[in-house]
């Protein structure tokens, strides 16, 4: 029995290895050979002009744009809700992109919302920027919002967001009127997340990424693969991680419209490898310094982050409120989008 396993055995490690040796090699190719959206550019686009929209082709959908910031760098976004409503900004979870806010859209419009939601560094359409901080974010995020001019407005941040929305609001006060952080993330320093990240891939590649960046990166371009061409495995084996209301929200507002995000964040996975790195260094901002009023929501049935840490954010945050909706998990905005226009709208 032994000798006619064995075989088989040498054809799925010689399968495994083969993968794991394309991942590295796409990898390796797409980052020598492509521009800072994961895509080939034209030699036009390379000469535009700091500051310019530019529109890339092929681009992802419709509602995608680009702007070059002053170092050469691409920042992607997308548009969503009200073309003519009150601005605001919205910094992406991990492991995903811009489009994680598309199930917004409709609430967006009913609301009189202007949702902008750039990528991260090195995440969809924006160029990687190796050894980033949050708290360097919101120096790309002026970059964008002068060149639409838009002066003030409203920021919010759903899980690895929730930090990049707390580094706008304490480091533009004079500009962002308002913030709401869902099920935000906190500094892993503080006394509540001494114990680090509660979901296994979070915390899986929050290690790897420290250890070994470039496994990490394939690692995650795995995950992106199999959420990109194969939507309903994904979510089956990704519903094991999840709370029971968040399953349901995201079946109700299409598996493939999530997956579909996670494949586009993943697609160039350097830029999730730094949001990890990021986590792990100095932030650049104390949450007592933000100076406006931020809104905070949380599930009780979150399985990725602790309610304790929306908690304690509530605490250092001078004018926080705090929401903790019960029978909810990570995934509460998608069905509380118009409140969190509304809290935002009232400040």
């Amino acid at each position: 029995m032994a000798s006619v396993m064995r075989p088989t055995a040498k054809r799925k490690m010689a399968l495994r290895r083969s993968f794991f040796a394309f991942a590295m090699w796409r990898q390796s190719y797409e980052q020598k050979n492509r521009g800072g959206d994961g895509r080939q550019l034209s030699r036009a686009d390379t000469r535009r002009d700091p500051g310019t929209i530019i529109r890339l082709r092929p681009i992802a959908g419709p509602n995608d744009h680009v702007v070059r910031l002053p170092d050469g760098r691409l920042l992607g976004y997308a548009e969503y809700g009200d073309p003519q409503g009150r601005p605001v900004v919205n910094c992406h979870g991990g492991l995903t992109c811009r489009l994680d806010v598309q199930p917004a859209d409709a609430a967006g419009r009913s609301a009189g919302v202007r949702i902008l939601s750039p990528d991260r560094p090195g995440i969809g359409l924006s160029s990687r920027l190796r050894g980033r901080t949050i708290g360097a974010w919101p120096d790309d995020l002026i970059v964008l919002l002068d060149q639409l001019g838009i002066d003030r407005f409203a920021v919010m941040g759903w899980s690895f967001g929730g930090p990049f929305a707390a580094a706008s609001a304490a480091l533009l006060p004079e500009r962002v009127t308002a913030t709401a952080i869902v099920a935000g993330g906190v500094p892993l320093d503080w006394p509540c997340a001494a114990n680090g990240f509660e979901n296994r891939t979070d915390a899986r590649f929050f290690r790897l990424s420290r250890r070994s960046p470039l496994l990490a990166s394939v690692g995650l371009r795995i995950i992106g693969e199999v959420a990109a061409r194969a939507p309903a495995m994904w979510m089956r084996m990704g519903a094991s991680q999840m709370a029971s209301p968040d399953v349901a929200a995201i079946e109700r507002d299409g598996v493939r419209e999530f997956t579909r995000s996670i494949g586009e964040g993943l697609r160039r996975p350097g830029g999730a490898v730094d949001d990890y790195l990021c986590y792990a260094k100095p932030w650049g901002f104390e949450y007592e310094r933000i100076e406006g009023p931020v809104h905070l929501w949380q599930g009780d049935e979150d399985t990725f982050l602790p309610v304790a840490w929306s908690e304690e954010a509530a605490r250092r945050i001078p004018r926080a409120k705090l929401s903790i909706l019960p029978g909810y998990g990570h995934f509460l905005a998608r069905d509380h989008w118009a409140e969190i226009f509304a809290a935002l709208a009232e400040s």
